[in-house]
């Protein structure tokens, strides 16, 4: 039997649909009923309702998001504790780890931790009451000048060790971040090249690893500790304990490290400046002299030169 149109066993009719006022339906050339002859001019009627019902709640889905956004970065701090809340000690009173290790308060006793160094936004200090904190707020993106809070960093560390106490340095991951801040320090105050402070962090912790933005800062900052070294201003690990100085004069270093060598490279790039001031005074032949000078301070190896003067910005900024 040939199914007719208005046959509802017809594979047409299969489906029901539910008619509505404005919807398609079979009595109506536009899809209208014989109660809304015009089902368009309601629809488009309804959608500008329901736009301006929609503008009107915007603030209302923002704070939506942020609560969505919020409850996710519970979820994943949840994670980490579970999963990732055992601290790792790189070198003695030193620890690395992540956001799950700053949030266990029975892992940080057990470790004997005093301070907790913070190198991430939007984690606010868990136990204030028990631990000293320093929160420093940074992205996990290569773009970012962690170098220039590194003497802060490595000061907290430091005087937290000068006091007998024990620090936790985490980001979110324990990855980057918080790697790229226990890097530095290790290389002020161990005498270690980048590569070997790396293979140090990385025995302890093996996820550990900077992002490129911040792997070229403490590209940077191994140049200026070997330039202190090699001219005496900064002592290694082995110096230090050949002389019996222990602990103390580690932390010590650390701070020379962030802040005198600091302070040194803006005091010969102010000497430098004056000394090519007074040269062009005196100089018979300024352009003859200023490109031979010029010359003279692009030499050497030119991949290094971007970084170093970034690296010289950097230390003026701090």
């Amino acid at each position: 039997m040939t199914p007719t149109v208005n046959d509802v066993s017809s594979p047409r009719f299969f489906t029901p649909l539910p008619f509505e006022s404005g919807a398609a339906g079979p009595s109506g050339a536009a899809g209208g009923t014989r109660d809304d002859p015009h089902p368009r001019r309601g629809a488009v009627a309804h959608g500008v309702k329901r736009d301006a019902s929609q503008m009107m709640t915007a603030e209302e889905r923002d704070e939506r998001v942020r609560k969505i956004v919020s409850l996710v970065k519970v979820l994943l701090t949840a994670k980490k504790i579970k999963e990732d809340s055992v601290p790792a000690e790189v070198v003695p009173g030193v620890f690395l780890g992540s956001v799950g290790a700053a949030h266990d308060r029975d892992a940080l006793d057990a470790c004997g931790i005093t301070h907790v160094l913070t190198v991430a936004g939007g984690f606010p200090p868990k136990f204030p009451d028990v631990y000293e904190y320093l929160v420093i707020d940074v992205a996990d993106v290569s773009s970012e000048n962690l170098d220039a809070h590194f003497e802060k960093c490595l000061k907290f560390i430091a005087r937290a060790l000068l006091d007998g106490g024990r620090v936790l340095v985490h980001c979110f991951a324990g990855r980057s971040r918080s790697s790229t801040v226990v890097a530095a320090y290790v290389m002020a105050t161990e005498g270690l090249s980048l590569e070997e402070t790396m293979a140090l962090i990385k025995n302890a912790r093996p996820c550990a690893m900077p992002n490129a933005g911040f792997a070229k800062q403490l590209a940077a900052f191994e140049r200026r500790l070997s330039a202190a070294r090699s001219e005496g201003r900064l002592l290694g690990r082995v110096q230090l304990d050949a002389a019996n100085d222990g602990i103390n004069r580690l932390a010590a270093v650390a701070v020379d490290a962030a802040a005198g060598l600091e302070s040194d490279a803006s005091s010969e790039d102010e000497e430098r400046e004056e000394e090519e001031g007074k040269g062009k005074v005196s100089d018979p032949e300024p352009p003859e002299e200023d490109d031979e000078t010029n010359a003279e301070g692009e030499g050497g190896d030119p991949a290094l030169l971007p970084a170093e003067a970034g690296a010289t910005t950097d230390a003026k900024g701090s």
